[in-house]
């Protein structure tokens, strides 16, 4: 046997082993002990170089090391990495991306700002969290932020802003924030009992209390956060006969357009998301608020509520909250837009010169360039798209006069559903909901229960998505029954009304 495969005593000699184990007669003859053939480290000795790689120490750690008294204070991740940046050769080569642009109305101008990508990092914690309140965080940061529905932007983006605005400092708007994610948080983990509900309380009394004085800046915003949070509890929850969402959805709208009024809230860095969140909430509830009708069978008992019918009459009647300039948001305002107006077409003398409206809503539509020339932005530019055609078909179906020339309903269902091929997942319910309405073959059928699958996936405990289900199935029934004379509004309104709740399709 060669030495190189003997045992390491044969190995070390250099000298032919007979490999027998466990010790090999060469050792056992020469009165040696056989090492056996297990493998070994050879550690170099001094001035060894025949077994030692020797390199030259970097002079940065050098220096470094001679350092040893320097204590580290307070050092975060976030300082180590910009500390590495810093010390690179190439620390001006630093990716920057465009800042999320201003807000419709808050500057005279289209600038932008650079921003470098590095998130900034919270100096301290204020509150005292026990284990099952840190628990609950850790969820909503990992599981929950999925289940926030936005549009515009990524939901990490609106997960982050949540985060800082409720450890931001210890005041009452800060801690209302906190109570708030940690009963959605809850909710979603462990469903509706009573520590989700021990949590909403604990924000309402957060938010009574800041209100005792003028709210303003970012208590304004936390004010909004909570509020959004908390709708967000009550749209998901469990208790079909609850509607409370919109009162805290109103509420939200309202504190939007304060913030807007507000110059030290609007250059808050969270600003421009949270108005995006309140603003896709609002045209999304506006579209069931709308062909929701009380007289239905089905919703006939909430008939009784006067609280609920005011509150909806005040939501209705409300101007949209204010919305990030951005495309992707300036279509969703125009979809807003159309559907109000063909809601309000059933008593034209509430909107003089009702046609015109609805034109130029379409014009608007049809001009919009849904590509955001944010390219740093990790968000689908399908969605816009998306929102883009819904809008288009709405409008063609339900006010085929004012439909523009050139618009091709069949072209744009068939490039709806092929970018709705494309996605992995569409958790945005409102899209899947008109879309389902156009979906006449099992292929398209198949389309739209695919993602409605993979929306479940994600969702948590997402109400909505079992409304969703139910008024898909019952339109394709319909469908499949026969069309008959009824107009599309009204199909829609009996659609919306078939839950016997109001639905909110976040």
């Amino acid at each position: 046997m060669k030495p190189s495969s003997g045992c390491n005593t044969c190995k070390a000699r250099k000298v032919r082993c007979d490999g027998i184990q466990p010790s090999c007669q060469r050792c056992t003859k020469s009165g040696r002990v056989c090492a056996g053939y297990s493998t070994q480290l050879f550690w170099p000795r001094k001035n060894d170089t025949r077994r030692a790689i020797v390199a030259a120490s970097p002079k940065h750690f050098l220096q470094v090391a001679r350092r040893r008294s320097v204590g580290f204070i307070s050092t975060t991740s976030w300082d180590v990495m910009v500390h590495r940046h810093l010390m690179s050769d190439d620390w001006m080569s630093l990716e920057f991306e465009m800042s999320t642009p201003l807000l419709r109305g808050s500057m005279g101008d289209d600038s932008y700002a650079l921003a470098p990508k590095l998130s900034p990092v919270l100096a301290w914690v204020p509150h005292h969290l026990d284990s099952s309140s840190r628990d609950l965080t850790e969820y909503f940061d990992l599981v929950v932020v999925r289940a926030l529905r936005i549009i515009g932007q990524s939901a990490t983006t609106l997960r982050s802003a949540l985060i800082r605005m409720a450890f931001s400092d210890s005041t009452p708007s800060a801690k209302a924030v906190l109570r708030a994610l940690l009963a959605l948080s809850s909710l979603h983990r462990h469903g509706s009992q009573k520590q989700a509900e021990s949590y909403k309380y604990a924000a309402l009394g957060a938010m009574r209390e800041a209100a005792r004085v003028q709210l303003q800046g970012k208590a304004l915003l936390q004010h909004v956060a909570a509020s959004m949070l908390l709708c967000t509890f009550e749209s998901e929850t469990v208790r079909g006969e609850s509607h409370q969402w919109v009162w805290y959805l109103g509420g939200a709208c309202s504190l939007a357009r304060m913030s807007a009024q507000d110059s030290t809230a609007r250059e808050d860095d969270d600003y421009t998301v949270l108005m995006g969140w309140v603003h896709y909430y609002d045209v999304v509830s506006r579209f069931s608020l709308y062909h929701w009708k009380p007289d239905t069978p089905a919703a006939a008992s909430l008939i009784q509520d006067k609280r609920i019918m005011c509150m909806l009459k005040n939501l209705c009647d409300l101007h949209q909250s204010p919305y990030p300039r951005v495309e992707s948001h300036q279509i969703l305002h125009l979809l807003g837009s159309s559907i109000r107006y063909i809601c309000m077409s059933r008593e034209p003398v509430l909107v003089p010169n009702l046609q015109v409206h609805l034109q130029k809503v379409a014009q608007e539509l049809i001009s919009a360039d849904f590509r955001s020339p944010l390219s740093g932005n990790n968000y689908d530019q399908r969605i816009p798209e998306l929102y883009q055609i819904a809008a288009l078909v709405y409008l063609a179906h339900a006010a085929p006069d004012v439909s523009p020339r050139g618009i091709e309903l069949h072209a744009l269902t068939e490039r709806a559903f092929t970018l709705l091929g494309e996605l992995d997942s569409c958790p945005w319910l409102m899209l899947l909901v008109l879309f389902a309405c156009e979906a006449r073959s099992d292929e398209r059928r198949a389309v739209i229960l695919r993602l409605v699958g993979e929306a479940e996936k994600d969702g948590g405990r997402f109400e909505g998505l079992r409304y969703a289900r139910e008024m898909m199935r019952f339109r394709w029934v319909q469908d499949d029954l026969g069309g008959g004379d009824a107009s599309y509004v009204k199909r829609m309104d009996v659609l919306m009304s078939t839950s016997g709740v109001l639905p909110i399709l976040l």
